[in-house]
């Protein structure tokens, strides 16, 4: 599926995961990824909202064309 829109993506060791109706599926202990990708030719501040609040008043710069993963552990 190809867009020209910002996307987010779950990834286990940078290969996107399958959602199933929206769930993702990961096994105990997994480290997981998040990916962010910029196709569009402007740059974007990306923040993050976990259950509801911004996890810092900062946020992370994505450039035109970038992918970028943030690693993440359960």
């Amino acid at each position: 599926m190809t867009t020209n829109q910002p996307s987010a993506h779950v990834a286990l060791n940078n290969n996107r995961l399958r959602a199933y109706a929206d769930v993702i599926y990961l096994k105990d202990g997994d480290e997981f990824q998040i990916e962010l990708f910029n196709p569009t030719q402007t740059r974007y501040l990306v923040k993050f909202k976990i259950n509801g609040s911004y996890s810092s008043d900062r946020g992370l710069i994505l450039n035109p064309g970038q992918r970028y993963f943030l690693d993440r552990f359960i």
